[in-house]
């Protein structure tokens, strides 16, 4: 998983390789533990894939982006500008 660019002001993107069709699911946290965006993707092809996360109605902070792909998690410091 990367996500890019870190620090974000208006967006960020996700990028992850799938290495088989799976189940995708995205949130976004902020430090109080409330999801403040989720995308469900649901079943995804095998390969790269690519997500778009809108920041600007976000305030600037720390956030966690958790990654859930097909029950493998990842977790990834998001900083808003």
């Amino acid at each position: 998983v990367t996500v890019f660019p870190v620090p974000a002001s208006s967006f960020v993107e996700v990028n992850l390789s799938l290495t088989a069709a799976t189940t995708v699911d995205l949130q976004l946290k902020n430090l109080s533990g409330q999801t403040v965006y989720r995308s469900e993707a649901g079943l995804m092809e095998a390969g790269d894939q690519h997500f778009k996360i809108d920041m600007n109605t976000l305030p600037a902070g720390l956030y966690f982006l958790e990654t859930n792909a097909g029950g493998a998690f990842k977790y990834s410091k998001v900083v808003k500008q």
